[in-house]
């Protein structure tokens, strides 16, 4: 099973005094799950840029809303939040973005059918998840 999540991406002047490179956000007043400082990671170069999830419920709320006004709702809650103001923020909808149930097991083979199944909906809604999927398929494999 799957869950939504509105993705906002902005450009701003600056992060500010924003001490972290990302940010889990747990408010029940916000619609912020999560931000990244996209401009912080290694070999980037350019304007200062924010990348911001928001959470299952709320992107759940809004899923049919225009992505132009959740842009704008996701930015005031940005700004509320960090004081960070973000320029023509643009928005995107994944409809089944985070696993909100895991299967059973971190990854499937079928010896017989040469068929393998691993990536984050195995185990639980975070990248490093995936990969970990991933090293177990493999094991199994090789084993």
């Amino acid at each position: 099973v799957s869950a939504p999540c509105w993705a906002v991406m902005g450009l701003c002047e600056t992060t500010g005094d924003l001490p972290v490179d990302a940010l889990w956000v747990d408010r029940p007043d916000s619609p912020i799950g999560w931000l990244s400082r996209e401009d912080r990671k290694p070999g980037r170069t350019g304007p200062a840029r924010l990348v911001v999830h928001a959470t299952p419920d709320w992107s759940r709320m809004h899923l049919e809303d225009d992505p132009a006004t959740v842009a704008a709702a996701v930015a005031l809650a940005v700004h509320a939040l960090t004081g960070i103001k973000l320029d023509n923020p643009i928005a995107h909808r994944w409809r089944f973005a985070q696993v909100a149930r895991s299967a059973t097991t971190p990854a499937y083979w079928n010896a017989g059918g040469g068929l393998g199944a691993c990536g984050d909906w195995r185990i639980g809604p975070r990248i490093e998840l995936a990969w970990l999927s991933g090293t177990e398929l493999g094991r199994i494999m090789a084993a």
